[in-house]
């Protein structure tokens, strides 16, 4: 499985602004990937593109060698995200929160329920809060159920926004590894984007978004 970025531009709607320019990257399974830059650099807009929220202005966007044309089925099907408000459902449980999406996609509620425990088990996140509100959790935990959400669709490729952004150093670190093991065991695409430099030390891709440009750790 391969996403592929070509010759991407970005211009702001009614704006001469240039915040992508002929940018090429490619985010292959098995592998995590982080992006940094300044702020300003883009990083948002990219991370929208890649998650399907936000239509390019020039070049193509490719997954497995095809052309993307519709986003809402991409967005359904092939990319989750999660960020650092962790957006759960605050009037769900955690076990609604995380069986939802397989209730969406046919599943009788039995069987999503005993999916999404076995999802929330593989995270850290143990029975005694299945019952709870997400407000009840720590941050560290809403992080984990939110993961646990993004695998409940299946999605193949996870794009993170500054995902260990209100977390304390152990839980950014539970956090880190439970990414690397969707990457380099469940063969998932992970990426990304954070301002901690030691958070994307720990990627196996590292890049630098510079002027519309993104550059590798290697070429810099």
């Amino acid at each position: 499985m391969k996403l592929e970025l070509k010759d991407i531009d970005f211009v702001y709607p009614k704006s001469d602004r240039i915040v992508l320019r002929g940018l090429n990257v490619s985010f292959e399974e098995g592998t995590v990937s982080s992006i940094r830059g300044d702020s300003g650099a883009g990083k948002s807009t990219l991370l929208y593109l890649i998650s399907g929220f936000s239509k390019k202005s020039g070049g193509q966007m490719l997954w497995n060698g095809e052309e993307v044309t519709d986003l809402d089925t991409y967005r359904r099907t092939t990319v989750g995200t999660i960020s650092q408000s962790y957006l759960l459902f605050p009037t769900r449980t955690v076990l609604e929160n995380v069986s939802y999406p397989l209730i969406l996609d046919g599943y009788p509620k039995e069987e999503a329920e005993k999916r999404a425990k076995e999802l929330l088990e593989s995270v850290g996140i143990e029975d005694i809060h299945y019952k709870k509100l997400p407000e009840k959790l720590s941050g560290g935990e809403q992080q984990r159920v939110a993961i646990a959400r993004c695998l409940a669709a299946n999605s193949k490729i996870i794009v993170a926004d500054e995902p260990t952004g209100n977390l304390d150093q152990t839980n950014t670190q539970g956090i880190i590894n439970i990414f690397k093991d969707l990457a380099h065991n469940q063969n998932k695409i992970v990426v990304i984007v954070t301002h901690d430099p030691a958070v994307a030390e720990e990627a196996d891709i590292q890049y630098f978004l510079k002027e519309g440009v993104l550059v590798s750790s290697l070429e810099q």
